[in-house]
């Protein structure tokens, strides 16, 4: 069978069952004109009869389009593109007759989307906005005595309230989840002495903020003050580093560098897979991966978080930026202060 047939096969299926489930309605909108001069069980049970006709030709034309149908038009060898798992047929012309053969084009995909437009970027800039105005409000209202779950229920109501839409949130807030970065809230009560780290953000026209702040509830120590002051100063020397021309790779590198020069591995003490950061747009989490293994080379229009942490006793140290690549190097997308916070 060849392409013609084919698409011929499946829009004269297609049309008769349109017009069967189309029947049906047209007869049900008859017997419901004359079901005042019929007997009114009667009507009654014809329209149910109806219904459930219209129901399962709606059903069975559904349950074409959804899994017959797609199998006539596709084969399934799997190819590996980055971190997805996509479904690429290498040839078609065996199984059809057509002379063509499928590409993967994801690469392209990904390019485009990875390069944002000025229209775009504002989107991610109002976002990253309400994020920010989010912490600034929140953040000094902290108190001892205030649970992880009423803090994250501020932190939502905050966001949709300044016209953030799908508000969403990681949070932590003492020694028995300071080691669990991706959840919460923990049934617990903030104490003083704690530290209360959170992640989260907002979508704004279908792109996302994602960056995070924390606050201690009390004076910090000097290791704490220590260990914010390096992760703070880690990020804001490799944000300066962002300009078109530089890789990915080029920043985890200058990352590692400068927690070397601190007294640190990096390697010892890395979270999130072995990278610093990942873009931002439609997705929380997409291509560039700031890391080792990313050779992607900067240009205008490229949107990505960095974010080196360190895990510890001592609570999350943690000051994600979100950055936009322009022609004269990084603009920030995050607003919300970056000095030592300090509440309660």
């Amino acid at each position: 069978m060849d392409s013609s047939e084919v698409t011929a096969e499946l829009v004269v299926r297609a049309g008769l069952e349109f017009i069967f489930v189309l029947g049906v309605f047209v007869a049900i909108l008859i017997f419901s004109r004359l079901r005042q001069r019929l007997f009114p069980l009667g009507a009654a049970a014809l329209t149910v009869l109806f219904l459930f006709l219209a129901a399962w030709g709606g059903a069975q034309m559904l349950d074409r389009w959804q899994y017959d149908y797609p199998q006539k038009l596709s084969a399934v060898p799997l190819t590996r593109f980055a971190m997805y798992q996509v479904q690429i047929p290498e040839s078609v012309e065996s199984t059809y007759g057509w002379e063509a053969t499928l590409t993967d084009g994801s690469g392209v995909i990904w390019g485009c989307r990875m390069v944002k437009s000025p229209a775009e970027a504002a989107r991610l800039r109002e976002a990253g906005r309400i994020t920010g105005e989010v912490y600034e409000a929140l953040f000094p209202a902290v108190r001892p005595g205030m649970t992880e779950t009423e803090i994250v229920d501020r932190f939502l109501r905050m966001h949709m309230s300044r016209g953030g839409g799908s508000p969403w949130f990681l949070i932590n807030s003492g020694p028995e989840n300071f080691d669990i970065p991706c959840g919460g809230p923990a049934d617990r009560t903030l104490q003083a002495g704690d530290v209360l780290w959170m992640d989260g953000g907002c979508c704004v026209g279908d792109y996302w903020s994602d960056y995070t702040r924390m606050v201690f509830l009390g004076e910090p120590t000097v290791e704490q003050r220590k260990v914010y002051d390096l992760i703070t100063g880690v990020t804001r020397k490799t944000v300066e580093a962002v300009r078109p021309g530089v890789r990915c790779s080029d920043l985890q590198a200058l990352n590692d560098r400068l927690f070397e020069e601190a007294g640190y591995d990096y390697n010892e003490i890395n979270f999130a897979g072995g990278r610093i950061g990942h873009g931002l747009g439609t997705m929380i989490t997409e291509p560039p991966h700031v890391a080792h293994y990313e050779e992607t080379l900067m240009e205008p229009g490229l949107v990505f978080t960095i974010e080196p942490r360190i895990l510890s006793d001592h609570g999350i140290f943690n000051c994600e930026e979100l950055v936009l690549v322009t022609e004269q190097g990084a603009k920030l997308l995050t607003k919300a202060p970056r000095e030592l916070s300090v509440t309660g």
